[in-house]
């Protein structure tokens, strides 16, 4: 997100993205009082919206990063 704003708005970016790491982290430590298997993303995802959604997102990130890892040039030369 920061890098994505350029320029005057680069701080706001920044900005923007830590905030988003606050909420994120404090979701996510909130929820792991519940959870026994707390190491595990997927598990968290599975007691907070079910085993299908648990399910997809634990084949979202390997199929985010395997058309990356895959292609002849590295992602940031593009």
């Amino acid at each position: 997100m920061a890098i994505a704003m350029p320029g005057r708005a680069a701080p706001l970016g920044y900005l923007l993205s830590g905030l988003l790491l606050i909420v994120f982290a404090a979701g996510f430590t909130a929820m792991s009082r519940h959870v026994r298997n707390a190491g595990a993303f997927h598990a968290s995802i599975g007691r907070g919206l079910g085993r299908a959604s648990a399910a997809t997102a634990g084949g979202c990130p390997p199929g985010a990063w395997w058309p990356r890892r895959c292609s002849p040039r590295p992602a940031w030369a593009r």
